[in-house]
């Protein structure tokens, strides 16, 4: 993820259930317990999972001065390291052929009976067991998290299915919790619930912007994508950009913007922007370069029922300003550049305010995403799609007539 140096790719989770830890002492002490232990004799069907300090693979030293931070001790960074053993799928055809071919030497046919190929593939099977039980294809990854004790938040450094079902595993047998993960679908859900508008969002179907392809009469856009979504409201990520979009028309490409708590930021859209069609029906389109979202292409995309998937964005805040691309179903963050600390003493210094920079940056734009959830189960959104689409077509009723 890069807490310590670089840019920061995270997914956030809501985390479920009491901490069976009081205190940050008794907290790193369940670290340590759930550290990360190589096996004596891996396997490749198993992965190894533990968790480790964050400053390398090695480190299982979990203190108060390497893994918690903020005001109130209310920051817990650590990491977790996942080794698998798994042997490349060419080295296991090779053995069999290798064997296989052995046996069939000594048959008049040159082929290789049945049972001789039962026999070639338990001892390749064997010999690769041997050599993942030496080690030969250990490979480590360790991955940075962070734990916001105050707010019940959990980043993590992947996007990876398999890496979050190791997360929350390791997660629920150290601390008896669950993570939930915060997608635009259950942010949406968080946030209507704050609203009292809950039952609204249930009712809350995927908006018709433009007119549908001329052979398909469904009202509302399918969202292929929907169908491996974590949350099936995981479709409000892409209206979300839409409406920001539609509101900086006619304004500079940034845009002002003042929260619930009176907070004044800036939006602008950077140089990554990749749309998919809604319907199913004219398929994708990748835009890159300065300000792609102002290109001819993209409004010709949104046109023809794309609607965004990915955009390259900058949320800004006094005279601090974060630099990221934003995948919209779930809301996960690659490539963050955080603000420049100018001020840090020491290397724990450094650590602490890049991480207090990446809190502060998640409360602002989950305030964001919060204030259009409130706006679209309210009836006003009828009166922001007529204007939406109006401006999606404009361009293209221009050059009808």
């Amino acid at each position: 993820m890069g807490l310590a140096s670089g840019r920061i790719t995270y997914s956030r989770f809501r985390v479920a259930g009491k901490v069976e830890a009081d205190t940050a002492d008794q907290l790193l002490q369940v670290l340590f317990e759930h550290r990360f232990q190589a096996v004596t004799l891996p396997t490749a069907s198993e992965a190894e999972v533990g968790f480790v300090t964050g400053e390398h693979a090695e480190d299982v030293d979990f203190t108060v001065a390497s893994c918690v931070f903020g005001a109130g001790y209310n920051l817990v960074r650590a990491a977790i390291r996942i080794d698998t053993h798994t042997p490349p799928p060419h080295l296991v055809k090779a053995l069999r052929m290798k064997h296989t071919t052995a046996a069939a030497k000594g048959n008049p046919s040159g082929f290789a009976s049945r049972a001789q190929k039962a026999d070639a593939k338990d001892l390749a099977s064997r010999e690769i067991a041997d050599q993942v039980a030496s080690g030969r294809f250990r490979k480590t990854k360790v991955i940075d998290l962070l734990w916001d004790l105050r707010e019940g938040i959990f980043y993590f450094g992947s996007h990876a299915a398999t890496a979050q079902d190791q997360l929350n595993r390791l997660m629920r047998s150290a601390f008896g919790v669950h993570l939930t993960w915060l997608t635009s679908g259950t942010l949406a859900g968080e946030a209507s619930t704050d609203a009292g508008r809950r039952g609204a969002l249930e009712d809350v179907a995927p908006t018709e912007f433009t007119r549908p392809p001329a052979d398909d009469e469904e009202r509302n856009p399918p969202i292929p994508w929907l169908a491996k979504a974590h949350d099936l409201k995981d479709f409000l990520g892409s209206e979300f950009i839409l409406f920001w979009l539609h509101c900086l028309e006619g304004k500079s490409d940034v845009l002002p913007f003042t929260n619930a708590d009176g907070e004044e930021l800036y939006l602008a859209f950077l140089n990554v922007f990749d749309l998919a069609c809604a319907w199913g029906r004219t398929g994708k389109a990748q835009l890159r370069g300065e300000l792609p979202h102002r290109l001819p292409e993209a409004r010709k995309a949104l046109q023809l029922g794309k609607w965004p998937r990915k955009a390259g964005m900058v949320l800004a805040e006094s005279d601090r300003q974060w630099e990221f691309v934003l995948t919209l179903d779930d809301l996960g963050i690659s490539g963050l550049r955080l603000p420049d600390v100018e001020e840090a003493e020491t290397p724990r210094d450094l650590l602490a305010a890049r991480l207090e920079l990446l809190v502060e940056f998640d409360r602002l734009l989950r305030l964001l995403y919060a204030a259009f959830v409130k706006l679209r189960v309210e009836s006003a959104w009828a009166k922001e799609v007529k204007a939406i689409g109006a401006w999606i077509t404009r361009d293209q009723k221009a050059g009808a007539r």
